[in-house]
């Protein structure tokens, strides 16, 4: 399995950490980990927010407390988010004015209760958290990126974009 190395992700300002594949998440989590602690910023999303070093990501990421998240699984279903959201001025919200779909990929668990609720879900489950830790940011996307889980009409790809530049350590 594939790790990236510190080195290799320090070319970039932020990462986006989604899929449903095998990999080594104890390693993956431990470089995030020192991706993080050297100031630079995490998204986290669907189905990678899940329990387990073969589905989640896991190691120094979770034990040192950079999940925007509560590992847990996954579901399927129409789902929409609530309007206004949570926090309506937060930078990741910026131009989002909707996300919905009739089969929503979504985190079926919680967010980190010391990260900030950004956005919900109808359902009451999170679709946006974001964390600053003492170093770096985290932010949970809680939603399959593909946009054949969600209606690409509403606004995912903005919230992506803007999550990746919030994580990035913008303002």
């Amino acid at each position: 399995t594939f790790t990236p190395t510190l080195a290799e992700l320090m070319a970039y300002d932020s990462l986006f950490v989604w899929g449903s594949g095998s990999w080594d998440g104890n390693a993956f989590g431990d470089v995030l980990a020192s991706y993080i602690e050297a100031g630079r910023g995490v998204v986290i999303a669907v189905f990678a927010q899940r329990a387990g070093s073969v589905v989640g990501v896991e190691g120094r990421f979770g034990t040192a407390g950079y999940r925007a998240y509560v590992p847990a699984s996954h579901n399927f279903m129409a789902l929409s988010m609530v309007t206004p959201p949570t926090m309506p001025a937060h930078p990741i919200m910026a131009g989002v004015a909707s996300f919905s779909g009739p089969n929503v990929g979504y985190h079926d668990g919680a967010y980190n209760p010391a990260a900030s609720l950004i956005a919900t879900y109808t359902n009451g489950r999170p679709l946006v958290a974001a964390f600053r830790p003492t170093a770096g940011r985290s932010v949970l996307l809680g939603f399959y990126p593909t946009s054949s889980f969600w209606d690409s009409s509403t606004d995912g790809a903005r919230l992506m974009v803007n999550a990746l530049n919030w994580a990035a350590c913008g303002p």
